[in-house]
């Protein structure tokens, strides 16, 4: 028994400084998606559809005459994200890439939330057709739906695009601390610490952009319970975002208020002769009213006189 007391602590301490292989976020996620995921407002030709705007397709292009186009991907289910990658249209020759977009994330289409960054929210994109570009967010969001803005452009509002991220799971980022509490049993558990480390993003001479952390570290309890989301960390653009949903849902069409209704089957007459009789009808309510009225008063005043006069005799 003591031998095999002592086996477990050399088990525990050996586990407690073995190093573990960090868990990355950095994968592309548009490659687990259909073609039927990637949306958009509007294309050019079915040539430039949404289904084309992959990294390795030909990129998608709007409706000229379209004055703010968005292109979309539905994940089927909430994901990380922690960067957008983009090109220009593939065929160089057109010369039709996208230099500043905005990113929207949500969970629902109706409730998409501005990823917050700069005073005016655009990211620095492309200056040619075939460089790919990687902008890390400023802090990891989670989304079912990303949607991209373009909103400067050479030539045309044209793009292919990628998402990095990773799956949500019960340690939704990368860097975290479990700790399983230690219980009294038959058999003995441990305690088994497991870290892992800041994902980094690294590109190449060829791709716009610096390598940076791109998640910061939290500790994240374990959920026991069979929960349909495991992710209750909101940063304040989700917050805003489920903000925005409860508001939707509590907040009364104006069209269907009675004030509204009243207003548009009782229309005011504003012409003199019907302000004329109004005014001569309160008149006459008031005057047969007061004749009505004023007599009892009257009546009344000279009743309290009488009683008066008596007790004043009676007291004589």
């Amino acid at each position: 028994m003591i031998k095999g007391y002592r086996l477990l602590v050399i088990w525990i301490v050996f586990g407690m400084f073995t190093p573990t292989k960090p868990q990355q976020c950095n994968s592309s996620l548009l490659d687990t998606v259909a073609d039927s995921q990637l949306t958009a407002s509007s294309t050019y030709s079915l040539s430039y559809s949404a289904r084309a705007a992959r990294l390795s397709g030909k990129g998608w292009s709007p409706q000229q005459t379209e004055v703010d186009p968005w292109i979309q991907v539905d994940f089927g289910y909430s994901k990380y994200i922690v960067a957008v990658v983009t090109k220009g249209l593939a065929d160089a020759s057109l010369s039709e890439w996208v230099k500043k977009y905005r990113v929207m994330y949500g969970q629902t289409t109706s409730a998409l939330a501005y990823v917050i960054t700069g005073s005016s929210n655009e990211f620095t994109a492309n200056f040619d057709s075939n460089t790919a570009v990687v902008n890390p967010l400023p802090t990891s969001v989670t989304a079912r739906y990303l949607r991209l803005y373009p909103t400067q452009y050479n030539k045309y509002r044209s793009l292919r695009f990628d998402v990095i991220g990773c799956q949500v799971t019960t340690t939704p980022i990368p860097t975290t601390t479990t700790t399983i509490p230690t219980t009294t049993t038959t058999t003995t558990t441990t305690t088994i610490a497991t870290t892992t480390t800041v994902p980094t993003i690294r590109t190449t001479a060829s791709v716009n952009a610096t390598s940076q952390p791109l998640l910061t570290s939290t500790t994240v309890e374990t959920c026991f319970c069979n929960c349909p989301h495991t992710n209750w960390t909101l940063n304040p653009q989700e917050l805003q975002t489920k903000i925005q949903e409860m508001v939707k849902e509590l907040s009364v069409p104006k069209n269907t208020l009675s004030s509204f209704i009243r207003s548009k089957t009782s229309a005011s007459d504003e012409r003199p002769q019907a302000m004329y009789v109004g005014t001569v009808g309160i008149a006459i309510l008031c005057i047969v009213v007061g004749l009505i009225v004023l007599p009892d008063v009257f009546s009344t005043f000279r009743f309290f006189c009488t009683c008066v006069k008596d007790k004043k005799k009676t007291y004589k």
